[in-house]
C-alpha cells in the first residue's frame, strides 16, 4: 500500500445484518484506547438532512424508484461529506464509515438495475477525492439477512426484495474486492465476533500504525 496524504479512510461494507456496524464500533474504540481521533458515521446519515433522508429510504411503507433512491443517497452523502467527512479530515482524523460508495454500486446498481454509468457520474462529481483506504467487507451468504423476519423482527424495505436481490449484491462486493485487492478486504462475517475483530486490528496495525501485529483483546 502507498503512503497516504491524509489520515486513514476506513469504510465497512457488506449486506444487512452481516455484522458490519459492530466491527466499525469496535475498531472505533480500539483507536480511540489508542489515543487516536476518530470520527465514526454512516451512510445514508452523518448529518441532520442524511439522516431525515436515511429515515425515507428505510421505510418499508415507501416506495420509491431506483434512480430517485440514488439520487437521494448522493445527496445525503453530499451532505454528508461536507458536513462532516471534509471537517474531521482537517482536523486530521480518522474517519470510519459504515457503508459508503460501494454500496451504492452494489446495492442500486447491481441489486437495483441502476446504469452504472449513472453511479460513476455522481461518484465523479460528488465524492471523487473520497475513495476509501481500507474496505471491509463483512461477507455473509444471502440467507443470513432474511433471518430478521423469521426472528420476529420488522421487515425493512430492502428485505422485501427477497434472496436473489442480495445474492446481486453480495456477487457485487465479491467482485469489488476481486478488482481492488489493495483497497477491500473481504471477512468472513459469520465468524465469531472477537475473531473478525482481532482480523481488523490487525490489519490496521500493519497498514497504518506501523507496528508488529496486534495482541488479541
Amino acid at each position: 500500500m502507498s503512503p497516504i496524504r491524509h489520515p486513514p479512510f476506513i469504510t465497512f461494507e457488506g449486506l444487512d445484518n452481516s455484522g458490519k456496524t459492530t466491527q466499525q464500533k469496535r475498531l472505533a474504540q480500539w483507536l480511540r484506547h489508542r489515543h487516536i481521533d476518530v470520527v465514526a458515521t454512516r451512510e445514508p446519515g452523518g448529518t441532520p438532512l442524511a439522516e431525515q433522508i436515511r429515515s425515507l429510504l428505510c421505510d418499508p411503507h415507501i416506495q420509491c424508484q431506483p434512480l430517485s433512491e440514488l439520487l437521494l443517497l448522493y445527496a445525503a452523502r453530499y451532505e454528508h461529506i461536507h458536513t462532516c467527512l471534509k471537517p474531521a479530515r482537517l482536523r486530521h482524523a480518522w474517519v470510519l464509515c459504515d457503508r459508503f460508495i460501494d454500496s451504492s454500486l452494489c446495492y442500486q446498481g447491481a441489486g437495483m438495475g441502476v446504469d452504472s454509468g449513472v453511479i460513476d457520474t455522481l461518484r465523479t462529481i460528488i465524492a471523487h477525492e473520497w475513495t476509501p483506504h481500507r474496505t471491509f467487507i463483512l461477507d455473509i451468504p444471502a440467507q443470513n439477512v432474511l433471518q430478521r423476519e423469521k426472528d420476529g423482527r420488522p421487515t425493512a424495505r430492502y428485505e422485501q426484495m427477497g434472496h436473489a436481490f442480495y445474492e446481486r449484491v453480495r456477487a457485487c462486493f465479491l467482485t469489488l474486492a476481486r478488482q481492488e485487492p489493495h483497497r477491500c478486504v473481504v471477512i468472513d462475517g459469520l465468524a465469531e465476533e472477537e475473531s473478525i475483530a482481532y482480523t481488523i486490528q490487525q490489519d490496521i496495525t500493519k497498514h497504518f500504525l506501523n507496528a508488529s501485529p496486534c495482541p488479541s483483546l
